[in-house]
Protein backbone atom coordinates (compact mmCIF):
# COMPACT_ATOMS: atom_id res chain seq x y z
CA UNK A 1 0.00 0.00 0.00
CA UNK A 2 1.42 3.66 -0.52
CA UNK A 3 1.96 5.92 1.73
CA UNK A 4 0.36 9.24 2.12
CA UNK A 5 3.16 11.27 0.75
CA UNK A 6 3.70 8.94 -2.27
CA UNK A 7 -0.42 9.09 -2.88
CA UNK A 8 -0.18 12.78 -2.22
CA UNK A 9 3.25 13.17 -4.71
CA UNK A 10 1.37 11.19 -7.19
CA UNK A 11 -1.92 14.10 -6.86
CA UNK A 12 0.13 16.80 -7.64
CA UNK A 13 2.66 15.44 -9.73
CA UNK A 14 3.55 18.34 -11.96
CA UNK A 15 0.98 20.48 -11.09
CA UNK A 16 2.09 23.99 -11.77
CA UNK A 17 2.06 26.20 -8.47
CA UNK A 18 3.58 30.38 -8.84
CA UNK A 19 6.75 30.31 -6.38
CA UNK A 20 7.72 33.43 -6.75
CA UNK A 21 11.18 34.37 -5.67
CA UNK A 22 10.85 36.81 -2.30
CA UNK A 23 12.12 39.89 -3.49
CA UNK A 24 11.20 43.24 -4.77
CA UNK A 25 13.07 43.85 -8.25
CA UNK A 26 13.66 47.96 -7.59
CA UNK A 27 16.69 49.95 -6.65
CA UNK A 28 16.29 51.73 -2.62
CA UNK A 29 18.75 54.57 -2.07
CA UNK A 30 17.25 57.20 0.49
CA UNK A 31 14.14 56.74 -0.31
CA UNK A 32 11.74 55.38 2.49
CA UNK A 33 11.28 51.71 2.07
CA UNK A 34 7.91 51.64 2.73
CA UNK A 35 7.22 53.19 -0.43
CA UNK A 36 8.21 49.86 -2.08
CA UNK A 37 5.50 47.99 -2.63
CA UNK A 38 5.08 44.11 -4.01
CA UNK A 39 3.52 44.88 -7.13
CA UNK A 40 5.99 47.26 -8.28
CA UNK A 41 7.68 46.33 -11.54
CA UNK A 42 9.98 48.92 -11.97
CA UNK A 43 13.45 47.91 -13.91
CA UNK A 44 16.24 47.02 -11.62
CA UNK A 45 18.46 49.94 -11.68
CA UNK A 46 21.78 48.67 -12.29
CA UNK A 47 24.82 50.52 -10.64
CA UNK A 48 28.05 51.56 -12.07
CA UNK A 49 31.01 50.03 -10.52
CA UNK A 50 33.42 53.71 -11.01
CA UNK A 51 30.84 55.33 -9.89
CA UNK A 52 30.90 56.92 -5.67
CA UNK A 53 28.58 53.85 -5.08
CA UNK A 54 31.67 51.79 -4.90
CA UNK A 55 34.12 54.19 -4.16
CA UNK A 56 33.37 54.70 0.03
CA UNK A 57 34.95 54.22 2.59
CA UNK A 58 34.11 50.87 2.87
CA UNK A 59 36.09 49.20 0.12
CA UNK A 60 38.66 46.92 2.07
CA UNK A 61 41.61 45.27 0.01
CA UNK A 62 40.48 46.65 -3.37
CA UNK A 63 36.57 44.80 -2.85
CA UNK A 64 33.31 46.64 -1.95
CA UNK A 65 31.89 45.49 0.68
CA UNK A 66 28.36 45.32 1.06
CA UNK A 67 26.15 46.89 3.87
CA UNK A 68 24.78 43.27 4.82
CA UNK A 69 28.15 41.58 4.42
CA UNK A 70 29.78 44.34 6.62
CA UNK A 71 26.81 44.33 9.22
CA UNK A 72 26.91 40.62 9.67
CA UNK A 73 30.71 40.69 10.56
CA UNK A 74 32.13 38.51 8.01
CA UNK A 75 35.49 40.04 8.23
CA UNK A 76 35.44 39.14 11.76
CA UNK A 77 35.94 35.14 10.80
CA UNK A 78 37.52 36.33 7.34
CA UNK A 79 40.49 37.49 9.63
CA UNK A 80 40.64 34.45 11.29
CA UNK A 81 41.52 32.47 7.38
CA UNK A 82 37.65 31.75 7.54
CA UNK A 83 36.00 32.52 4.50
CA UNK A 84 34.47 29.96 3.23
CA UNK A 85 36.97 27.74 1.47
CA UNK A 86 35.90 24.29 0.96
CA UNK A 87 32.42 24.52 0.93
CA UNK A 88 29.57 24.33 -1.41
CA UNK A 89 26.55 26.22 -1.05
CA UNK A 90 23.74 25.04 -3.57
CA UNK A 91 21.44 28.09 -4.60
CA UNK A 92 17.75 26.51 -5.60
CA UNK A 93 16.80 29.32 -7.45
CA UNK A 94 16.58 31.20 -10.72
CA UNK A 95 19.97 29.96 -12.58
CA UNK A 96 23.52 31.98 -11.66
CA UNK A 97 24.70 33.62 -14.81
CA UNK A 98 28.14 34.26 -15.82
CA UNK A 99 29.57 37.01 -14.13
CA UNK A 100 33.28 38.24 -13.23
CA UNK A 101 32.98 38.23 -10.10
CA UNK A 102 31.43 34.43 -9.88
CA UNK A 103 34.21 33.25 -11.79
CA UNK A 104 35.01 29.84 -11.38
CA UNK A 105 32.56 29.63 -8.35
CA UNK A 106 30.02 27.71 -9.99
CA UNK A 107 30.91 24.09 -9.84
CA UNK A 108 27.45 22.21 -10.19
CA UNK A 109 24.79 22.96 -12.60
CA UNK A 110 21.36 21.78 -13.33
CA UNK A 111 18.53 22.66 -15.07
CA UNK A 112 14.93 21.70 -14.15
CA UNK A 113 12.94 24.04 -15.68
CA UNK A 114 13.69 23.20 -19.58
CA UNK A 115 15.31 26.40 -20.47
CA UNK A 116 18.40 26.06 -22.12
CA UNK A 117 19.48 30.01 -22.67
CA UNK A 118 21.39 31.61 -19.85
CA UNK A 119 19.40 32.74 -16.77
CA UNK A 120 17.85 36.08 -17.47
CA UNK A 121 16.25 36.59 -14.24
CA UNK A 122 18.29 38.12 -11.84
CA UNK A 123 17.43 36.77 -8.75
CA UNK A 124 19.56 33.72 -8.27
CA UNK A 125 22.22 36.33 -9.57
CA UNK A 126 21.83 38.36 -7.15
CA UNK A 127 21.82 35.80 -4.42
CA UNK A 128 24.74 34.08 -5.47
CA UNK A 129 26.50 37.38 -4.89
CA UNK A 130 25.94 37.51 -1.45
CA UNK A 131 26.88 34.43 -0.76
CA UNK A 132 30.26 33.83 -2.75
CA UNK A 133 31.39 36.97 -4.90
CA UNK A 134 34.60 37.55 -4.95
CA UNK A 135 35.75 40.19 -7.21
CA UNK A 136 34.51 44.37 -7.39
CA UNK A 137 32.26 43.18 -4.45
CA UNK A 138 32.81 40.46 -1.92
CA UNK A 139 29.92 38.03 -0.29
CA UNK A 140 29.93 36.79 2.83
CA UNK A 141 31.64 33.16 2.25
CA UNK A 142 34.01 34.93 -0.66
CA UNK A 143 35.82 31.89 -1.19
CA UNK A 144 32.95 29.43 -1.33
CA UNK A 145 31.89 27.53 -4.40
CA UNK A 146 28.44 27.34 -5.20
CA UNK A 147 26.08 24.62 -7.01
CA UNK A 148 23.14 26.15 -9.29
CA UNK A 149 20.00 24.24 -9.40
CA UNK A 150 17.80 26.55 -11.45
CA UNK A 151 13.93 25.30 -10.15
CA UNK A 152 12.24 28.92 -11.05
CA UNK A 153 12.14 30.42 -15.15
CA UNK A 154 12.90 33.15 -16.25
CA UNK A 155 9.19 34.38 -15.29
CA UNK A 156 10.18 34.11 -11.55
CA UNK A 157 7.36 30.52 -11.66
CA UNK A 158 8.21 26.85 -11.10
CA UNK A 159 7.10 23.60 -9.93
CA UNK A 160 7.65 22.03 -6.71
CA UNK A 161 8.65 18.94 -8.07
CA UNK A 162 11.47 20.21 -9.18
CA UNK A 163 12.43 22.06 -5.77
CA UNK A 164 12.37 19.01 -4.36
CA UNK A 165 14.47 17.23 -6.81
CA UNK A 166 17.01 19.89 -6.71
CA UNK A 167 17.24 19.29 -2.60
CA UNK A 168 18.08 15.02 -3.47
CA UNK A 169 20.42 16.61 -6.25
CA UNK A 170 22.26 19.08 -4.08
CA UNK A 171 22.75 16.56 -0.93
CA UNK A 172 23.70 13.95 -3.22
CA UNK A 173 26.47 16.20 -5.45
CA UNK A 174 27.93 17.05 -2.64
CA UNK A 175 26.87 20.20 -1.37
CA UNK A 176 27.24 21.84 2.40
CA UNK A 177 24.43 24.10 2.62
CA UNK A 178 21.35 24.74 0.80
CA UNK A 179 19.48 27.89 -0.03
CA UNK A 180 16.60 28.94 -1.30
CA UNK A 181 15.20 32.20 -1.70
CA UNK A 182 11.70 31.21 -2.95
CA UNK A 183 8.61 30.10 -1.72
CA UNK A 184 4.91 29.50 -1.91
CA UNK A 185 1.44 28.61 -0.21
CA UNK A 186 1.60 25.33 -0.15
CA UNK A 187 2.50 22.90 2.54
CA UNK A 188 3.85 20.29 -0.28
CA UNK A 189 4.92 17.07 1.94
CA UNK A 190 7.05 15.55 -0.61
CA UNK A 191 9.47 18.85 0.18
CA UNK A 192 9.01 18.63 3.31
CA UNK A 193 10.81 15.12 2.97
CA UNK A 194 13.41 16.07 0.64
CA UNK A 195 14.54 18.71 3.17
CA UNK A 196 14.08 16.15 6.26
CA UNK A 197 16.67 14.26 4.28
CA UNK A 198 19.11 16.75 3.99
CA UNK A 199 19.39 17.90 7.29
CA UNK A 200 19.45 13.94 8.36
CA UNK A 201 22.26 14.34 6.28
CA UNK A 202 23.75 17.51 8.11
CA UNK A 203 23.24 19.88 5.54
CA UNK A 204 21.76 22.88 6.38
CA UNK A 205 18.66 24.21 4.54
CA UNK A 206 18.09 28.03 4.59
CA UNK A 207 15.59 29.79 3.68
CA UNK A 208 13.53 33.66 2.92
CA UNK A 209 10.34 34.29 5.43
CA UNK A 210 8.73 35.80 2.43
CA UNK A 211 7.45 39.08 1.87
CA UNK A 212 3.77 39.07 2.15
CA UNK A 213 4.18 41.08 5.53
CA UNK A 214 1.69 44.05 7.00
CA UNK A 215 3.91 45.29 8.73
CA UNK A 216 2.13 44.02 11.63
CA UNK A 217 4.03 41.07 13.59
CA UNK A 218 1.24 40.02 15.02
CA UNK A 219 -0.56 38.77 12.08
CA UNK A 220 0.93 35.87 10.29
CA UNK A 221 1.85 34.86 7.23
CA UNK A 222 2.93 31.68 6.00
CA UNK A 223 5.08 30.51 2.77
CA UNK A 224 6.66 27.18 2.35
CA UNK A 225 9.05 25.72 2.95
CA UNK A 226 10.20 28.75 5.42
CA UNK A 227 7.06 27.03 7.52
CA UNK A 228 9.08 23.95 7.68
CA UNK A 229 10.94 23.56 10.98
CA UNK A 230 13.63 21.93 9.56
CA UNK A 231 14.50 24.92 7.61
CA UNK A 232 16.24 28.16 9.38
CA UNK A 233 13.44 30.98 8.22
CA UNK A 234 15.53 34.52 7.42
CA UNK A 235 13.48 37.25 8.08
CA UNK A 236 14.72 40.80 6.31
CA UNK A 237 15.37 43.93 8.34
CA UNK A 238 17.64 47.05 7.97
CA UNK A 239 20.47 47.68 10.06
CA UNK A 240 20.67 50.82 11.86
CA UNK A 241 22.22 50.27 15.03
CA UNK A 242 20.33 50.43 18.09
CA UNK A 243 17.48 51.65 15.64
CA UNK A 244 17.23 48.12 13.48
CA UNK A 245 13.90 47.34 12.78
CA UNK A 246 12.30 44.54 10.84
CA UNK A 247 11.26 45.47 7.26
CA UNK A 248 7.69 46.78 6.43
CA UNK A 249 7.35 43.80 4.05
CA UNK A 250 8.90 40.69 5.94
CA UNK A 251 6.47 37.75 6.79
CA UNK A 252 5.55 37.13 10.42
CA UNK A 253 4.99 33.85 12.23
CA UNK A 254 6.48 31.08 15.08
CA UNK A 255 8.75 30.22 12.72
CA UNK A 256 11.27 32.84 11.64
CA UNK A 257 14.45 32.21 13.35
CA UNK A 258 16.41 35.03 12.50
CA UNK A 259 17.15 38.20 10.39
CA UNK A 260 19.68 39.54 8.23
CA UNK A 261 20.01 42.60 6.06
CA UNK A 262 17.50 42.60 3.55
CA UNK A 263 17.30 46.10 2.25
CA UNK A 264 19.19 47.92 0.11
CA UNK A 265 21.00 45.00 -0.61
CA UNK A 266 23.75 45.51 -3.59
CA UNK A 267 25.03 42.30 -5.60
CA UNK A 268 25.63 40.98 -8.66
CA UNK A 269 23.22 40.58 -11.39
CA UNK A 270 23.59 39.07 -15.19
CA UNK A 271 25.37 41.44 -17.60
CA UNK A 272 28.68 41.72 -15.26
CA UNK A 273 26.68 44.40 -13.53
CA UNK A 274 25.50 45.25 -9.84
CA UNK A 275 22.24 45.94 -8.64
CA UNK A 276 20.45 47.09 -5.17
CA UNK A 277 17.17 44.36 -4.58
CA UNK A 278 15.67 44.26 -1.23
CA UNK A 279 13.81 41.41 0.28
CA UNK A 280 13.75 38.36 2.26
CA UNK A 281 15.18 36.58 -0.57
CA UNK A 282 18.50 39.32 0.28
CA UNK A 283 18.19 38.24 3.65
CA UNK A 284 18.67 34.37 3.42
CA UNK A 285 22.09 34.34 1.69
CA UNK A 286 23.99 36.24 4.35
CA UNK A 287 22.89 33.56 6.43
CA UNK A 288 23.38 30.89 3.70
CA UNK A 289 26.76 32.73 3.83
CA UNK A 290 26.92 32.57 7.47
CA UNK A 291 26.35 29.17 7.27
CA UNK A 292 29.19 28.40 5.26
CA UNK A 293 31.47 30.33 7.35
CA UNK A 294 30.78 28.12 10.82
CA UNK A 295 31.18 25.04 8.90
CA UNK A 296 34.58 25.66 7.63
CA UNK A 297 35.14 26.83 11.36
CA UNK A 298 34.13 23.56 12.05
CA UNK A 299 36.01 21.31 9.50
CA UNK A 300 39.38 23.61 10.48
CA UNK A 301 38.95 22.97 14.24
CA UNK A 302 38.32 19.35 13.61
CA UNK A 303 34.18 19.62 15.14
CA UNK A 304 31.34 17.63 14.33
CA UNK A 305 28.51 18.96 13.11
CA UNK A 306 24.58 18.40 11.84
CA UNK A 307 22.47 21.16 10.86
CA UNK A 308 20.90 21.74 13.86
CA UNK A 309 24.17 22.78 15.23
CA UNK A 310 24.48 25.03 12.41
CA UNK A 311 21.29 26.31 13.39
CA UNK A 312 22.15 26.94 17.19
CA UNK A 313 25.42 28.35 16.01
CA UNK A 314 23.33 31.55 14.46
CA UNK A 315 20.94 31.58 16.99
CA UNK A 316 23.75 32.26 19.39
CA UNK A 317 24.94 34.78 17.12
CA UNK A 318 21.49 36.22 16.56
CA UNK A 319 21.82 39.54 18.29
CA UNK A 320 18.16 41.01 20.03
CA UNK A 321 17.12 43.89 18.21
CA UNK A 322 13.15 44.20 18.18
CA UNK A 323 11.00 43.34 21.11
CA UNK A 324 12.83 41.63 23.68
CA UNK A 325 13.31 37.67 23.38
CA UNK A 326 12.00 35.58 20.19
CA UNK A 327 9.78 37.26 18.39
CA UNK A 328 7.79 36.70 15.08
CA UNK A 329 9.37 39.07 12.42
CA UNK A 330 13.34 38.74 13.64
CA UNK A 331 13.45 35.33 14.88
CA UNK A 332 16.06 35.22 17.82
CA UNK A 333 17.67 38.69 15.95
CA UNK A 334 20.33 39.75 13.86
CA UNK A 335 22.95 37.42 12.69
CA UNK A 336 26.29 39.17 13.34
CA UNK A 337 29.44 37.55 13.61
CA UNK A 338 30.87 41.00 15.27
CA UNK A 339 30.64 40.98 19.15
CA UNK A 340 30.13 44.44 19.44
CA UNK A 341 27.93 45.55 16.64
Amino acid sequence: MKSEIELYFEEHKNKQYKLFPHSFDKEVTDIDVKELTVTNNDKTTTIDVSSSDVTTSDVTTQAYIPKGVSVIGASTMWSRGINGSGVIVAVIDTGIATHLDLLGKVVIRRTYTGEITPPLNSHGTHVAGTIAANGLIRGVAYQALLGDYRVLSNSGSGNYDWIVKAVYDAVYDGCDVISMSLGGPVDYPPLRTAIQYAVNLNVPVIVAAGNEGDGNIYTNEYSYPAMYSTTHSVGAANYNGANTLPAFFTNSNNEVDCCSQGVNVISTIPGNLYAYMSGTSMAAPHISGAAALLIQQYRSTGTSYTASKVYSDLALLSKDIYIPGNDNATGKGFVTFNPTL
